[in-house]
């Protein structure tokens, strides 16, 4: 069976370890992989040329004791990993942009694992969409409160609507969907990129999914314009489902991709992990 190779997991905070990592433990664990936990964090900028010298002072010795907690958490880190089974972990800490940072190493990972709720609000508004859509990596997106997040995901949802976006979703899922107990395709209307751009394809997804060993079901999506996020979430939940794959947005002048305004709306109201790609 396929499995992941390795994964990494954004720590925005090290005071505390969320939920996002105690799944992504599990999953390393399940599969012997390795795992790696990243916390990034600003450099500070001297301010010393502009007349501030004591102020710089100041920010360089704040910095300094930051950075050193922040290594010493990697103690924490190895005993919370270690809690859910025997796993070949790493932790980083990084200085500089967060984004750049993360999209850096997300490239040679399988996986990037993100928090959603309360360690999220350590990092900048719309980090984690950013992320998603510039990673070019699936993404797994943990919420605070998604119950029991070290069970392996039994029954998956994928978000369907023939576009690129939800295909590269579900082809990153694929070391989950494998294990999983059932598979229901959530199908909603085929969306076009621009009227400029021919028509796609058609890819029979659950044939797709069968040779490749996987089973899988299909469901119409019922959804009126702008509720796709909620009709996504209400049928996933409707369907027993505990993991939402799904394709992710993202915007340029002249058109919108895949779902728009549905990815924001699971993003802030999902209670169970979704992968998405972009």
């Amino acid at each position: 069976m396929r499995n992941y190779h390795d994964l990494l997991v954004l720590c925005p905070e090290f005071v505390r370890f969320g939920p996002h990592l105690a799944m992504a433990s599990a999953m390393a664990q399940r599969q012997g992989i390795r795992l790696t936990g990243l916390h990034v964090r600003w450099p500070v900028l001297a301010v010393g040329a502009a007349g501030l010298p004591d102020l710089a002072e100041s920010l360089r010795r704040d910095a300094e004791k930051a950075l050193l907690a922040a290594s010493q958490a990697g103690e924490g880190f190895a005993a919370f990993v270690a809690g859910h089974g025997q796993v070949q972990a790493t932790w980083r800490v990084l200085e500089g942009n967060p984004e750049i940072v993360l999209n850096y190493l997300a490239a040679c990972h399988d996986l990037l694992v993100l928090p959603a709720g309360q360690d999220e609000q350590a990092l900048a508004p719309g980090f984690i969409s950013e992320v998603v859509l510039q990673s070019q990596r699936p993404c797994l997106v943990v919420p605070e409160i998604c119950a029991d997040p070290g069970r392996a995901p039994a029954s998956i949802a994928i978000a369907w609507n023939g576009s690129i976006e939800a295909l590269r979703a579900v082809a990153g899922a694929l070391p989950l969907l494998g294990r999983a107990e059932r598979v229901v395709m959530l199908t909603g209307q085929s969306r076009r990129y621009s009227a400029l751009t021919p028509d796609r394809p058609v890819l029979d997804l659950v044939a797709w999914l069968a040779e490749r060993g996987i089973l899988a079901e299909s469901q119409p999506l019922q959804a009126r314009a702008g509720e796709e996020g909620e009709a996504l979430l209400l049928a996933s939940q409707a369907a027993g489902c505990d993991l939402l794959v799904m394709g992710a947005w993202g915007h340029t002048r002249l058109r919108e991709w895949i779902l728009g305004g549905a990815t924001r709306h699971v993003l802030s109201h999902a209670r169970m992990p979704v992968l998405m790609a972009h």
